[in-house]
């Protein structure tokens, strides 16, 4: 059994940061989607994820993103309104844990 951890799975690409809304919570979440991928994991083996938003309520609109990488079996999460990111840039962070069998 593997663990994974990732952190920092922010809203922005190497070139270009997207704006707030939907394509911000896609960003992050193809982000992390190369994470897995990579590990050879997928999004059946994340167990938990923790976000951090700088605007839950533009953040809470943005529900259909989760739901098309999980399903409704969503694994258990916590998300968390701060004040701003380490890169101030980014409105959006996203930390996960997989268990790869």
């Amino acid at each position: 059994m593997t663990r994974l951890s990732t952190a920092n799975a922010a809203s922005f690409t190497a070139s270009v940061n997207v704006g707030w809304g939907w394509q911000v919570r896609a960003m992050s979440v193809k982000n992390l989607d190369a994470c897995l991928k990579a590990a050879g994991a997928t999004w059946a083996d994340v167990v938990k994820t923790n976000t951090f938003v700088t605007d839950y309520q533009a953040f809470s609109q943005c529900s259909d993103v989760r739901m098309r990488y999980f399903g409704v079996a969503s694994p258990t999460s916590t998300t968390i309104q701060i004040g701003g990111l380490a890169q101030p840039e980014a409105m959006v962070e996203i930390e996960l844990i997989a268990v790869v069998e």
